[in-house]
């Protein structure tokens, strides 16, 4: 009896944080960080070069939308990239930045259709197939969201976040097995992976080691309560800018 009280106990604690974590991906923020891990091959256009000047403006354009984005001013930011990407076509981020903001203002089908568009135009870029993913996952199509991160991670594979997501995307087929090998990825490349440390838990939950799962969600707690790190929500700048 005293076994069966606390495994309902555990499971309502992890209930109660997972539904946290779902609150706190309402607003989705699509933009990527710029570094190695998350290296963007983006194919940009010989077409339609801008002057100098043009392609100045188009620069400040784009990174005064950016600054509109993390003011939470998606229409403002929405009509920077517009602007810039008018002025210079070669600015490919522009274009990209459009659906993030798109999304942002739930514009859904919107925002499919110009991200799906940068993507067959430019195949090699990583955000823009991590931008699809979340998206699709958003929507509620784990397969497709499994397939896009599954891209990224083709072009970026040490990046913690693009495992995180794609054991997120298993999670949601009910694939428990392979979402624990995508956080303990996420987990060797980024140990202070909070969420994944709770997606671990979670998994090994259902996988029926209750001891492991413990394990995971006790170093989640550490990380969190000690604020050593924090879950991943998708608001807009919480994964850079």
């Amino acid at each position: 009896m005293k076994s069966r009280r606390r495994n309902e106990k555990v499971a309502a604690v992890f209930s109660a944080v997972a539904c946290f974590l779902t609150c706190a991906a309402v607003i989705l923020f699509l933009a990527w960080l710029d570094h190695p891990a998350r290296a963007d091959r983006t194919v940009q256009s010989s077409s339609n070069v801008a002057t100098p000047q043009n392609a100045g403006e188009a620069k400040r354009l784009n990174n005064l939308g950016t600054a509109y984005m993390a003011r939470q001013n998606f229409e403002l930011a929405l009509q920077q990239f517009q602007q810039a990407a008018a002025l210079d076509p070669q600015l490919s981020v522009a274009r990209l930045n459009e659906g993030v903001a798109l999304f942002n203002m739930q514009k859904f089908e919107d925002a499919r259709a110009a991200l799906q568009k940068f993507a067959q135009e430019n195949p090699e870029s990583a955000r823009a197939w991590y931008n699809l993913g979340l998206l699709d996952r958003n929507q509620g199509d784990a397969k497709s969201a499994l397939d896009a991160f599954e891209r990224v991670l083709k072009l970026a594979p040490r990046d913690a976040d693009a495992w995180y997501f794609a054991g997120m995307a298993q999670d949601d087929l009910h694939d428990e097995s392979a979402a624990l090998e995508a956080f303990t990825k996420a987990l060797e490349l980024n140990p202070l992976h909070a969420s994944a440390e709770f997606g671990s838990a979670r998994a090994y939950q259902r996988l029926g080691d209750a001891a492991k799962a413990k394990q995971h969600f006790d170093r989640f707690q550490e990380l969190t309560q000690r604020k050593l790190a924090a879950p991943l929500s998708l608001t807009y700048g919480d994964q850079g800018a």
